[in-house]
């Protein structure tokens, strides 16, 4: 082989890792976005709700330890704001306003057992349990 084609060889090689490279890092970030479990939850009538299943209030949260969560909340109560407060995850969201979202990323604690959730200004209306598995 002529030295041309031996460096356009070493050219076309470093290029295939490099490519190699990036798709691997691509499908990391696609694959740890995959390991996040959606959680949603509704507020109405002053009461939690699992948009599918509407007719449990303030239903039990279950959750594995060591498991990445996407709680996301939005308030469909009007004339009220809302929010959510899990002391053992270490969350709470801002008071939403009617028609307002949003959504708060977390690993569950190493931690089993059942803990309460509620919700800041109308707690004694709003709480329920989390069960961590």
């Amino acid at each position: 082989m002529r030295g041309s084609a031996v460096t356009r060889m070493w050219k076309i090689g470093a290029l295939a890792v490099v490519a190699l490279g990036l798709a691997g890092g691509v499908l990391a970030k696609v694959s740890a976005r995959g390991d996040v479990r959606e959680v949603r939850l509704v507020v109405r009538g002053m009461t939690y709700y699992y948009p599918a299943q509407s007719s449990e209030e303030n239903p039990t949260l279950r959750l594995v330890r060591g498991e990445k969560i996407r709680l996301v909340l939005t308030n469909e109560d009007p004339g009220y704001s809302h929010n959510l407060v899990a002391p053992v995850l270490g969350v709470s969201t801002p008071l939403l306003e009617q028609g307002r979202s949003q959504s708060v990323e977390f690993k569950v604690p190493d931690v089993t057992g059942l803990y309460p959730y509620e919700g800041g200004p109308h707690s004694q209306m709003m709480r329920g349990t989390i069960s961590i598995e």
